[in-house]
């Protein structure tokens, strides 16, 4: 019996943990490895860790699994017909969810981290999905250094456990899609945590593979510091050296950046983004959580910001206005990040950095910055004051007879010696606050209010009256006898 595709291919699948940024990633770099061999360059400083995964220790129980399709195609054609490839993803997890396939295009050999070249820009692509038996495009965007994402989130189904399902993708690359681009390293899988997979296809032009560059010794001198190329920077501007901290709910960071190049053609379009990421991502914020604007010539205007995954954010700066550059003179972009509150429960420790991309495709990469992300401290006293503040108000009403008495706490001393009608007065304000009762218990000299006792004291009273004029007859009676 032959084996169904999608335990065949369980062979490619790779540790979800290849990619730390979360995301199944679409990687295109000059001259890279198939997974046996040297593992490429990954954003944000992460790496994959799958070839040692072998001798590590078994892993917690994958519950999500992405995988490709046999048969793939073993190159794809710049400027030509489009490459099409059948992905599979696969629930485990035990309940049924919703999930869909992530994509994305990773170029580092050709970015600025591997001595100069030109990262791929999104209109290098066009990326198409089989939906209802038709072909729908999706959109691609910039991602944290040196990605750029498909937007799949329009394919998110609810998926049984127990269940897989299959989308079929159509790539192609443009003539125009820099030349330093040799291979392309295709990545799969879902946008949960899971399994991954890979696939390398080979960059073809006019009908032939493409030549590897010529080596950098033949070219002039290296400069300094060839991670920067033609000296394309890009940095925090005018930030203390300390750790940056934010609270979600408080103030908002005020974040500068800038780019700066020394040599080459001007650029006409600039855009330094800001990208959050984590090596912890149970305890990231997410998209909703995040408030980001940068400052224009209008003021501040809204920033969205896109996930790459459970790991990472950067900033979408396609509706904002580039900044031209001249060699030499610096371009300047200033950020205010906030928080919603409730972002997180606990201290969390996030990772900001700035990629800047040109518009002719050449990034330059920020050094990171630690964010430390403090949950809102709640004081207990601001809840306890309105309770107290009536247990001190309360005694105000009796300050009158603080002239007469002494304070309530001297009243109960003197209290015996008050007339007995005045002790029914401390029983009447039994409903009131305790902070008002010791008032109460100085005399009340004008109350006559009658209560449940008047009627038998008024008929004692008469009895004693009519006792003692019989007493007086008696009285009167004997001193006549005697006389």
């Amino acid at each position: 019996m032959r084996m169904p595709a999608f335990s065949r291919i369980a062979a490619i699948v790779v540790s979800r943990r290849t990619l730390a940024t979360g995301v199944a990633t679409l990687a295109l770099g000059a001259a890279l490895p198939l997974l046996g061999g040297a593992a490429p360059a990954w954003a944000c400083g992460d790496e994959p860790t799958g070839a040692a995964t072998a001798s590590a220790p078994a892993a917690a129980p994958v519950h999500w699994s992405g995988s490709f399709i046999p048969e793939l195609p073993d190159s794809i054609t710049a400027g030509g017909p489009a490459a099409e490839v059948g992905v599979e993803i696969g629930n485990s997890t035990g309940a049924a969810a919703s999930v869909a396939p992530v994509l994305s295009f990773d170029n580092t050999a050709a970015s600025s981290h591997q001595g100069g070249g030109h990262l791929l820009r999104p209109q290098d692509f066009t990326v198409e999905v089989m939906v209802n038996g038709a072909w729908r495009t999706l959109p691609v965007r910039h991602s944290c250094d040196p990605t750029l994402n498909v937007d799949t989130s329009s394919l998110a189904q609810r998926l049984d456990d127990g269940h897989a399902a299959r989308l079929l993708f159509r790539i192609s690359l443009s003539a125009d899609a820099p030349a330093d681009q040799q291979n392309i390293t295709l990545y799969t899988g879902p946008d949960a945590q899971g399994e991954t997979s890979s696939h390398v296809l080979k960059v073809v032009r006019n009908g032939a593979p493409e030549p590897a560059p010529a080596p950098a010794a033949s070219d002039s001198p290296a400069p300094a510091n060839p991670a920067k190329g033609n000296g394309f920077q890009t940095g925090f501007f005018m930030m203390a050296n300390g750790p940056l901290t934010i609270t979600p709910g408080g103030e908002p960071l005020e974040i500068g950046v800038e780019s700066l190049k020394e040599s080459g053609t001007p650029y006409q379009d600039v855009r330094p983004e800001l990208v959050l990421s984590t090596d912890d991502p149970q305890r990231f914020v997410t998209q909703r959580d995040v408030v980001l604007q940068v400052h224009v010539t209008d003021g501040w205007q809204p920033v969205p910001v896109h996930s790459t995954g459970p790991s990472t954010l950067i900033a979408d700066l396609s509706g904002i206005k580039g900044s031209p550059m001249v060699n030499g003179r610096a371009v300047h972009f200033t950020y205010r990040l906030a928080l919603k509150p409730g972002a997180v429960r606990s201290t969390t420790k996030l990772q900001a950095r700035v990629f800047a991309v040109a518009d002719d495709g050449t990034a330059s990469d920020s050094d990171v910055r630690d964010l430390t992300v403090l949950p809102a401290v709640t004081a207990p006293s601001a809840s306890a004051k309105p309770s107290a503040a009536p247990a001190r108000q309360n005694p105000a009403p009796a300050a009158p007879a603080a002239a007469t008495s002494a304070a309530p706490s001297a009243t109960t001393g003197t209290a015996p010696t008050q007339p007995a009608a005045a002790a029914p007065a401390t029983t009447a304000p039994s409903a009131e606050p305790t902070g008002s009762s010791s008032a109460t218990a100085t005399p009340r000299l004008a109350y006559t209010g009658g209560g449940s006792s008047a009627l038998p004291l008024a008929g004692a009273g008469g009895a004693l009256v009519l006792l003692g004029a019989g007493a007086l007859v008696v009285t009167r009676r004997r001193r006549a006898d005697h006389r």
